[in-house]
C-alpha cells in the first residue's frame, strides 16, 4: 500500500506542478461585466491501485457586474484508470439578477475498488485485509440532480438567505462481491437499487467572499424523503443540519481560522448504500473512503488557513493550511459513546490560485491512526 500511496503522491504533485502551463488565461484579462474565464486541466498517472490512466478538469465561470458571485459557473471533472475506474462529474450552478439559484449535476462513476467495513463506529480493519482487497468491491452509480433555491432575505451572495427545493434520481449496483468482506457482511441492499429523493431546506450565507472566506458563516438545514413509491428499498427520510464559521487574524501572515460541524441522520429502513458515512477527502481526511458508517453521522472540521506569498506574474499565490477532523456514526445521537466512537486525523495541505483568484487547487495530506492519504481538489473543502 505505501508503494501505490507514494506514485498517487507523485502523480498529484506532478499535476499541480503543471497547472501553470495548462491553464488558458488571456494576458492582460481582469474580471469585467460579463466576462469570461477558464481552467483546463489535463493529467495523467499511474499506480498501483488505479493503474494508467488519466483525466481533465475544465471550470468556466462567466461574471456580470450586477450578479454576485458570477453569474453562471460550470465545472467539469472526468478521469479514467486501466484497474476499472471511472469518474464523471458535472455541475452547473446560475445565478439571476434577483438572487435566485439554480444548479445542475450529473455524476457517473464506476470503481472496482470500492469499500465496505461494515456497519458501526467500531468496525475492525486489517491492513493486510485491506491490501488484499478484502473490503474491495465494484460499484457503479449515477446520479442527476436539480436544485432551486429562492431569495427571501440579502441583497446578494454576500448576505443572502434562501430556501431551497431539490430532485435527484439514480442508481447504484454493487457487483463482484464473492469472497468479499461485504458478501460475508450482507448489508441490507448488497446488490443495490434506485436512489430517488426529494428534499427542501434554508440555507443563511453571511460569508464576506464565496470562494476564500475570510469572516462570517454559512448555516444550511436539509430535510429529504426516498420514498418507495419512487422506487426506492424502502421508505426512508434524512435530516441534515451544518454550519461554518470563519474569522480572520494576523499572526505574521494574514491567516483564517474556519470550523465546520455537520450532523447527519436517517430514519427509516437504510440500504447500506443510503447511511451516513464517514472518511475521505471530504470529512475525515487521512481514513479510507467509507471506512465508517451507520444512520447517523457528526462530524467537526478545524483549519488554520493563510496565503504565505505571491508572485508578480500570472496572478499566482501559494498558500497552505492545517487542519484536523474528527467523528463519528451512530445509530441514533443516544448511542453516542464521546470517550470511544470518535476518530480523529490531522493532516496539512497547499494552496495554488492562478489566473483567477476564485480559482483554487488544493492538495491535503491526511493521517489516521490507521493510514495516510493524499488529496487533491478545486476549492477549500469547506
Amino acid at each position: 500500500m505505501n508503494q501505490t500511496l507514494a506514485g498517487i503522491l507523485c502523480f498529484r504533485i506532478l499535476l499541480l506542478a503543471t497547472v501553470a502551463l495548462l491553464t488558458l488565461h488571456v494576458p492582460g484579462h481582469t474580471v469585467q461585466p460579463d466576462s469570461v474565464r477558464y481552467a483546463f486541466i489535463p493529467s495523467a498517472g499511474i499506480s498501483a491501485d488505479s493503474g494508467i490512466g488519466g483525466g481533465l478538469l475544465l471550470q468556466r465561470q462567466t461574471y456580470r457586474d450586477d450578479i454576485y458571485p458570477f453569474r453562471s459557473l460550470v465545472v467539469f471533472k472526468g478521469y479514467a484508470f486501466s484497474k476499472g475506474i471511472y469518474n464523471f462529474d458535472a455541475t452547473v450552478e446560475l445565478y439571476n439578477e434577483s438572487g435566485d439559484r439554480m444548479e445542475f449535476s450529473l455524476v457517473a462513476i464506476q470503481e472496482d475498488n470500492a469499500h465496505f467495513f461494515g456497519i458501526g463506529p467500531g468496525t475492525p480493519f486489517s491492513a493486510t485485509q485491506f491490501d488484499d482487497q478484502f473490503y474491495d468491491y465494484r460499484r457503479q452509480e449515477l446520479d442527476l440532480n436539480f436544485e432551486y433555491g429562492t431569495l427571501i432575505a440579502g441583497s446578494d451572495s454576500r448576505r443572502r438567505t434562501e430556501v431551497f427545493v431539490g430532485i435527484a434520481g439514480g442508481y447504484m449496483e454493487a457487483s463482484r462481491l464473492d469472497g468479499r468482506f461485504i458478501e460475508e457482511a450482507d448489508p441490507p441492499g448488497i446488490k443495490g437499487g434506485w436512489r430517488s429523493r426529494l428534499y427542501t431546506g434554508l440555507m443563511s450565507d453571511r460569508r464576506d467572499d464565496r470562494f476564500r472566506p475570510e469572516a462570517g458563516y454559512r448555516v444550511k438545514v436539509q430535510t429529504g424523503l426516498l420514498p418507495q413509491l419512487a422506487g426506492n428499498r424502502e421508505n426512508l427520510g434524512r435530516l441534515t443540519a451544518e454550519a461554518s464559521i470563519y474569522q480572520g487574524f494576523r499572526f505574521l501572515h494574514d491567516a483564517v481560522f474556519a470550523s465546520r460541524i455537520q450532523y447527519v441522520q436517517a430514519v427509516g429502513k437504510a440500504p447500506f448504500y443510503e447511511l451516513s458515512s464517514l472518511g475521505g477527502e471530504y470529512s475525515l481526511r487521512g481514513a479510507v473512503p467509507n471506512r465508517y458508517m451507520d444512520m447517523g453521522s457528526l462530524l467537526m472540521n478545524i483549519e488554520l488557513r493563510t496565503w504565505l506569498f505571491s508572485l508578480p506574474f500570472w496572478e499566482i499565490e501559494i498558500g497552505g493550511q492545517l487542519f484536523t477532523d474528527g467523528g463519528t456514526v451512530f445509530e441514533t445521537p443516544a448511542s453516542i459513546k464521546p470517550l470511544s466512537d470518535f476518530r480523529f486525523t490531522l493532516g496539512f495541505g497547499g494552496a495554488l490560485s492562478i489566473f483567477n483568484p476564485d480559482f483554487i487547487l488544493r492538495g491535503d495530506v491526511g493521517f489516521s491512526h490507521e493510514t495516510w492519504r493524499f488529496y487533491t481538489g478545486i476549492g477549500y473543502m469547506f
